[in-house]
């Protein structure tokens, strides 16, 4: 654009250059679900479907990423979600994933230590592996003895991490 400057006819010419502001892009990573068997009994082994929860950092409720997938032995009772986002929205904060049992009929979710329909009792390991390489969680089902009871005593420790604890009776 030009602009005139004074009575003579000289034009000063002023450029304006625009630069839109930086892309950030959003970053991925990709969670495994391995089921692990700790039983005796192979009839037991049945499909069992997980739920992808993810939480927020700073935040305390878990919401659930999609529906439940079901892990088979024609899938090698292993799943791996992809493309999940490491951060909300762009910013610093990341997002934790963990996986859930869910009953067939989809009604109850499993925590630590419950049972399933079968009597199998659930334990989930620690989310291992990291953002670049992506993570996994190992989810066992573990079947006991007959004649073996099992006891769960679930307590919260001082800075708030949750324990719990297995409890055997009969003849182990």
């Amino acid at each position: 654009f030009y602009m005139e400057r004074g009575m003579w006819e000289s034009n000063m010419m002023i450029t304006f250059n625009f630069f839109p502001p930086e892309e950030v892009l959003p970053e991925y990573t990709t969670m495994t679900a391995e089921k692990e068997w700790d039983i005796q009994d192979t009839t037991k082994k049945t499909s069992v479907n997980v739920q992808l929860q993810r939480k927020a950092e700073n935040t305390t409720a878990w919401e659930n990423v999609g529906s439940p997938v079901a892990l088979t032995s024609q899938n090698g009772w292993k799943y791996t979600f992809t493309d999940l986002l490491k951060y909300v929205d762009g910013s610093e904060n990341t997002i934790a994933y963990a996986f859930r049992v869910v009953e067939l009929d989809g009604t109850k979710v499993l925590n630590n230590g419950d049972k399933t329909a079968n009597g199998l009792i659930v334990k989930y390991g620690d989310v291992y592996g990291s953002g670049a390489t992506g993570y996994g969680q190992l989810i066992t089902n573990t079947q006991l003895a007959p004649g073996v009871t099992q006891q769960i005593k679930k307590a919260t420790t001082a800075d708030g991490k949750q324990m719990v604890f297995y409890l055997a009776t009969g003849d182990v």
